[in-house]
Order: structure tokens, then C-alpha cells, then sequence
């Protein structure tokens, strides 16, 4: 875990403990991801130069070379994660901000196992499969899920 932020206080076995959901139940349980937490403005940075999207986002997902330098022998990739954003976007939701946090841990990991939410289907899919993991990390259980 990276945290590139002053904004907020995390709850790291909160957070983790959500990247482990979703590693388990997409059975990536032998595998890594490094959660980078940023700024609205480090963020933005990113989209736009990996995205070429101006502005700053939730969440973005790096498979392979990403942005830290973890080791590669059982690293998936890096979820970087906005936490300005976040605290803007949980009360929409009716969320807490770790809540918020979790879902976007969530979000990140599922598109590293490859899960796309680029059109309708595929995001209906992924939306259910992360609505579903969000559950079981509120319930703090760790089993596998189909």
C-alpha cells in the first residue's frame, strides 16, 4: 500500500482486507496488487497521460508496468485510487468514505482480473460482480464466491 495523500487518515486493514475479497473470489488469492492512494490532482495527472482523459477520476486500474515499482513474480498491477474524490462522492451513494474507498479497491482489482466496464453488458457484469464482493467485504467474511 502507497499513500501519496495527506487528505484523510486511511483504514488500511479495511482496505486490504477489501483487495483481498476480490482477489479471493476472483481466485487471484496467490497474487499481489500495490493500492496507491492520491490526490484529485495526481490522479488527473494519470488519466490523462495513460488515458488521455482531462480531469480527475475514482479509480484507475495498471496491469503489468504500472505505476510503483513492485516486484513482478506474483504482482497483478497497481489500483490507484483518488481519496478527494472519494470524500466527494460517498454521500451520493449513501456511503461512508472507507466505504467508498472499499468499493473503488474493489473496482480496481476486478479490472486487473480483467472485468471491463466499457459497454453496457460488460459493465452490468462487472457492476453486479463488484456490488456482490462489496457485500461479503461489509460482512468481513473471506471465502471464496462464485
Amino acid at each position: 500500500m502507497v499513500n501519496r495523500q495527506r487528505v484523510m487518515r486511511l483504514d488500511v486493514p479495511a482496505l486490504r482486507l477489501a483487495a483481498t475479497v476480490a482477489l479471493q473470489a476472483e481466485r487471484l488469492d496467490d497474487r499481489e496488487v500495490t493500492l496507491v492512494f492520491v490526490t484529485d490532482r495526481q490522479i488527473a495527472r494519470l488519466n490523462e497521460q495513460y488515458l488521455d482523459h482531462p480531469g480527475p477520476t475514482d479509480v484507475l486500474a495498471f496491469g503489468g508496468g504500472g505505476v510503483t515499482d513492485a516486484p513482478a513474480a506474483q504482482w497483478l498491477g497497481d489500483v490507484v485510487i483518488s481519496v478527494e474524490t472519494a470524500r466527494r462522492q460517498a454521500p451520493q451513494w449513501r456511503r461512508t468514505v472507507p466505504e467508498e474507498l472499499a468499493e473503488y479497491v474493489i473496482h480496481g482489482v476486478l479490472h486487473l482480473a480483467g472485468y471491463d466496464d466499457g459497454r453496457a453488458v460488460e459493465r452490468r457484469r462487472m457492476h453486479r460482480r463488484q456490488a456482490a464482493l462489496f457485500r461479503q467485504w461489509r460482512s468481513g467474511r473471506l471465502t471464496r464466491s462464485s
